[in-house]
């Protein structure tokens, strides 16, 4: 049996061999004709009759713009080029961007052309210029790569020693990356800072070494200066990124491969391609890994540091401070207290050490105008900060107001017309009336000709020239709008300057606007019918579902409906008000700032009645009470001619929650005190019961997300923030909250009352408070500090009396610094544990006893770089 299997099987591997032999020779013969047809820019150029074709001699790509530059053989004309000539992989290509002439030689092509991506051109055989048909040679090309490049991402120069120590980077083409880093002791700052920028790798580390060994032997003279040397220690590592060419990716290099890696230190780094074809390195950065925070408040006769921890927030005690004067001078300041502060007022109790002898400026007295680096040393760590004159902290919400030019003649005008609204034909009267501020009284000027002018709706001045004031300051004249002008808001602005070099130049200007009224001859009409039908989704449950069925009709004054005409409708969620006679002094309802979300949308044709219906469901939150549908509907008749109608439906709940009358409008850091109560639907009072109370503030936040090729961006979003919660009761049918807004914005008060029914019924009102807006993401993601609110009870105190200053941070810090400060730091304290608000008192002495005093609290929180 197994000898005549293997006598049936040798046939058929003999047929199989043949076969397979066939299909190889038949695709050997393929791809020699299919090279034969396609010749390629290497091969040897391709001889054709001039006479008979022309065809393309050259093809140039550019990155840069993200083109092609064609040249052939003989001039084409664009237009007729562009519907011919097809480029695969297929790219959308823009024709018009660069087009010279209709008849040329030399095309180019802008496109969303990739980088290192292969592109073939067909052109359609049955193209050609001027008469000659084009014979296809060259017609492969390749987008060049993009250049390598290394780039740090983050502007920042810490990186916490407690954490993963990542440096991110953005790469480009980089298959191996070389880390390069020299931890230099603080010493060395001045020179990193000064004379080792532009240099190479290997020539910075020849100028440390160089620095090192001039200055030893005076850090060992110096008493608590050799502390603040040591050794330089050289660290290479290779990572393999592993990214896709072509494309920006970012990449987090963790630092943990150091030698010392549970130390802090200060680094110089120096990033390169490993690869020697690459000639690509970053710039040098100098990398402070550190635990240490540092703060400082220089005047011109005293100096304050706070140094703590950027991991916990606690103040750090026993920290090592060196201060560098000038281009040599160093100072030893000593050790920081248990509070993490060190103070230092006079300057000549302090013995400077010369770190180079040959500075002629050593001799000259020192000066805090003169620091330009604090260097700081603790247990296993190091860091550094370098002083700037103008401040490393910007708050941009403070405005410093300068010293202006006096100016001769202070001018304040007012202009205004007797109606706001005119028709065409008919006259518009104004009046301006000026006056002067002089020697503290108030005077008509009498030598001034303001200049008036009106400007139409399309920006086209239609009266203008110079009027003579009267004795009591007022000038007058009149404008007849002709039947011609456009119609729309026109502009009256009035320009007044003294004669007087230097003296003010001022405006005041009104609008008013010209219509013609026009009577409609239909109406809108809409009428709401609300009902709840079974919900037959569920099995074997009996649900309701409700649904307000809107009824749009329209119809014309002088009778008979709008038949079969056009309707276009727009439902929107609402706020609600529920205005109860009896309660005058209380609002029930919920504002909405804005239409927050569409529910429907659409369009019909009326029937032969004028109507039509529109059932819309009906959420929870509207059946409840808490918000409201508003419908926008617009009827056109035959002639085009609309007309629009708005009306908004609500459903009054079981209870109503009242809140007391109040302004719109408050400043931040006054009181304020509501007054609650809840009616059912008789009208009567609840005696008792409890009402949950939340105070959300309007603000606005940066998230970071990572888009789907890897890269991170920055998104915006609104938001509203849950400030403060609490209960409030019910007594004799009124519950009180006082209150006060510490901080500028937009707030929202929710008061809820929860029923017996088992639902929640809330009404809300709204304050604008006016003051200092402290919504840091939004206004500045890039700042590495945020704002803390402060205020205090009054502008001005007594002696005896005490200072209450109200801190209210946005989270729980670990510690707070507070300096009182006028032209220096008078006084400073440090406070653990703030969280939530607080009131700090201050005492009044004597020495605080001065024209504008300044409290300035500095915090830090955990995990984060020092915050005000």
């Amino acid at each position: 049996m197994r000898k005549r299997l293997k006598t049936l099987y040798a046939p058929l591997l003999l047929l199989s061999s043949f076969f397979l032999l066939f299909l190889i020779s038949i695709t050997y013969s393929e791809i020699a004709h299919a090279q034969e047809r396609t010749p390629f820019k290497s091969e040897a150029a391709v001889q054709i009759d001039e006479s008979k074709h022309f065809t393309i001699t050259d093809i140039k790509p550019y990155l840069e713009n993200r083109g092609i530059t064609i040249t052939f053989s003989e001039p084409c004309y664009h237009e007729n080029l562009r519907h011919k000539l097809k480029i695969f992989p297929p790219v959308r290509l823009n024709w018009h961007s660069n087009a010279t002439s209709q008849k040329q030689k030399i095309f180019n092509i802008i496109g969303e052309f990739k980088a290192g991506q292969n592109y073939s051109i067909s052109i359609s055989k049955d193209f050609s210029c001027g008469g000659l048909a084009y014979l296809q040679t060259l017609n492969t090309f390749k987008m060049p790569d993009k250049k390598s490049g290394i780039e740090f991402i983050e502007k920042g120069s810490i990186i916490e020693k407690n954490s993963r120590q990542m440096l991110h980077l953005d790469l480009v083409n980089i298959d191996e990356l070389l880390f390069q880093g020299l931890s230099i002791p603080p010493i060395l700052i001045p020179l990193t800072i000064d004379s080792v920028s532009g240099l190479s790798y290997e020539k910075i580390k020849a100028t440390y070494e160089e620095r090192l060994r001039t200055i030893m032997p005076i850090l060992d003279k110096g008493p608590g200066l050799k502390e603040f040397a040591g050794a330089i220690i050289e660290e290479r590592q290779l990572f393999f990124p592993g990214m896709e060419r072509n494309t920006k990716k970012t990449f987090s290099m963790p630092l943990s491969f150091r030698k010392e890696k549970e130390r802090g230190g200060i680094e110089v780094v120096s990033l390169k391609s490993n690869r020697a074809e690459q000639h690509i390195e970053s710039p040098v950065r100098i990398f402070r890994i550190t635990d240490i925070g540092l703060t400082y408040k220089i005047s011109d006769n005293s100096l304050l540091i706070f140094a703590s921890s950027l991991n916990t927030g606690k103040p750090l005690k026993d920290v090592s401070l060196l201060a560098l004067f000038g281009r040599s001078a160093a100072v030893n300041l000593g050790r920081t207290d248990k509070n993490g502060v060190l103070t230092l007022g006079n300057l000549n109790a302090k013995k400077p050490i010369l770190l180079d002898p040959n500075d002629k400026t050593a001799n000259s007295p020192l000066s805090f105008n003169d620091l330009r680096f604090i260097l700081a040393i603790s247990s296993g760590d190091s860091s550094f900060i370098e002083i700037n004159p103008s401040g490393h902290i910007k708050p941009d919400w403070v405005t410093q107001s300068h010293g202006k030019k006096a100016v001769n003649r202070p001018l304040k005008g007012h202009v205004f017309t007797e109606r706001g609204i005119y028709r065409p034909g008919e006259t518009v009267h104004y009046k301006g009336t000026i006056r002067e501020y002089k020697n503290g009284a108030i005077l008509p000027p009498m030598d001034i000709k303001p200049t008036i002018k009106i400007v139409d709706s399309k920006g086209e001045i239609v009266h203008e020239g110079r009027i003579e004031l009267s004795e009591f300051g007022t000038a007058s004249g009149s404008l007849t709008i002709k039947p011609y002008f456009p119609l729309g808001t026109y502009t009256l602005t009035m320009a007044f300057a003294g004669n007087e070099e230097g003296a003010d130049k001022g405006t005041a200007s009104r609008t008013f606007q010209v219509q013609e009224f026009q009577p409609p001859r239909h109406f809108t009409e809409i009428l709401f019918k609300p009902e709840r039908k079974k919900d037959t989704r569920y099995i074997n449950l009996d649900r309701e579902t409700a649904f307000l069925g809107c009824e749009i009709g329209g119809a014309y004054y002088a009778g008979g409906p709008v038949k079969h005409g056009k309707v276009r409708w727009k439902i929107y969620y609402n706020s609600t008000d529920f205005p109860k006679e009896q309660y005058k002094g209380f609002t029930f309802g919920n504002p909405l700032e804005k239409r927050e979300e569409l529910i429907e949308s659409g369009e019909s044709i009326l029937d032969e009645n004028g109507k039509i219906t529109v059932n819309v469901p009906l959420s929870k939150n509207v059946v409840s009470g808490l918000y409201g549908v508003e419908v926008i509907a617009t009827v056109v008749d035959f002639d085009g001619k609309a007309a629009s109608e708005s009306t908004v439906y609500q459903a009054e709940p079981g209870y109503l929650v009242g809140i007391s009358s109040h302004k719109g409008s408050i400043k931040a850091g006054d009181s304020e005190s509501l007054t609650v109560i809840v009616i059912d639907k008789d009208g009567k009072h609840l005696e008792k019961g409890k009402i949950s109370v939340e105070v959300m503030k309007k603000g606005f936040t940066w998230i970071r997300k990572r888009n789907e090729f890897g890269n991170v961006y920055w998104g915006g979003q609104e938001l509203w923030r849950k400030e403060l919660a609490s209960t409030i009761a019910l007594e004799k049918s009124n519950a009180i909250f006082d209150f006060d807004f510490v901080n500028g914005g937009d707030y929202l008060l929710k008061f809820t009352y929860q029923g017996g029914d088992g639902k929640s019924y809330t009404s809300s009102t709204r304050y604008r408070v006016e003051g200092y807006f402290y919504g840091y993401e939004y206004e500045n993601r890039e700042r590495n500090f945020e704002r803390l609110s402060v205020s205090t009870e009054k502008d001005e105190y007594r002696p005896g009396e005490t200072i209450r200053v109200l801190v209210s941070p946005h989270k729980k810090l670990s510690s707070l610094l507070m300096t009182i400060e006028r032209e220096g730091v008078i006084e400073h304290r440090t406070i653990d544990g703030v969280g939530g608000r607080r009131y700090i008192d201050i005492p009044v002495k004597k020495d605080l006893c001065t024209e504008h005093l300044y409290i300035i609290p500095w915090n830090y929180c955990q995990r984060r770089i020092p915050c005000q």
